[in-house]
């Protein structure tokens, strides 16, 4: 599977989330940058695409959303409170009305987060 391995290259990732469990949907030249985890979601960003894993789903199934950098139109953050750290990202995908939403929690720092898709799809 090419340069693949479940080690990041960010200090920022802590997550309990095996990534070996879904290594078999990366292509060969895909590698996993950053992971970000809240709640029941797991956020990958890979040098070709974001991976939203919904860890909570029935019967022990991963939902998974794969995201190609291309198909971002346009992204921001929110903030769900006042003096409240946990922050949203919205992100709009082409062809679609509403965007996607990562609530990324109050241990994730949501510019570095932002700063990640920045790099990825201008």
């Amino acid at each position: 599977m090419g340069l693949f391995s479940n080690t990041v290259k960010d200090s920022q990732t802590k997550t309990s989330f095996d990534i070996d469990t879904i290594s078999n949907i990366f292509i060969d030249t895909e590698e996993v940058g950053h992971v970000f985890e809240n709640n029941d979601f797991v956020y990958l960003f890979t040098n070709k695409r974001l991976i939203i894993i919904d860890d909570n789903v029935e019967d022990k199934n991963l939902g998974l959303l794969s995201v190609p950098y291309r198909n971002i139109k346009k992204f921001s953050k929110a903030n769900l409170g006042f003096n409240d750290l946990e922050l949203e990202i919205y992100i709009w995908l082409l062809n679609e009305e509403k965007p996607i939403k990562l609530l990324l929690g109050k241990k994730v720092d949501t510019n570095y987060v932002y700063r990640i898709l920045s790099e990825h799809s201008l």
